[in-house]
C-alpha cells in the first residue's frame, strides 16, 4: 500500500476571505503562496486555493435522508477537538448548513457533525 497525503485544489473568488477562514478560523499553516493563489496545510494534507474572476454555480447533490450535500470534505477529529471547534466557530458566529449535533460521548463518534460552507463557494 502507499502512504502519502492527499491534495485538493479548488477556486474562489475571494482568497482574503479563503485566508481568514483557513489560516484564522482553522488555524491551518500557510505554505507557499503567490497573490492569486495559497497553499495550506489541512490537518496534514495540501489544500490549493486559486482566486479566479467568477465560479460557475452547478446542482448539488443531497442525501435525501439526511440533507448533507454528497459532494463535501473534510477532517475527522477527536471528540475534544470536535467540541472545541464547534466552540469556536459558534463563538465567532459561523453560519452553519447544518447545526452542529452529536458530540456526546453515548453516540457514535461518526454522528457528529459540524458542517458549514467555505467562503466563496457557490450557494446552491
Amino acid at each position: 500500500m502507499l502512504h502519502g497525503r492527499f491534495h485538493l485544489a479548488f477556486a474562489t473568488t475571494d482568497l482574503k476571505r479563503i485566508k481568514a477562514f483557513y489560516g484564522g478560523l482553522l488555524g491551518c499553516e500557510e505554505g507557499r503562496s503567490a497573490d492569486t493563489w495559497v497553499d495550506y496545510d489541512f490537518f496534514g494534507h495540501q489544500l490549493t486555493i486559486q482566486q479566479v474572476p467568477m465560479v460557475t454555480k452547478t446542482a448539488g447533490t443531497y442525501n435525501p435522508q439526511s440533507q448533507v450535500p454528497s459532494n463535501h470534505w473534510g477532517i475527522v477529529l477527536e471528540l475534544a477537538d470536535w467540541r472545541k471547534m464547534r466552540d469556536k466557530c459558534k463563538k465567532l458566529g459561523v453560519r452553519f448548513f447544518i447545526e452542529p449535533h452529536g458530540g456526546d460521548e453515548r453516540r457514535s463518534r461518526r454522528a457528529t457533525q459540524l458542517l458549514y460552507r467555505r467562503p466563496g463557494r457557490p450557494r446552491y
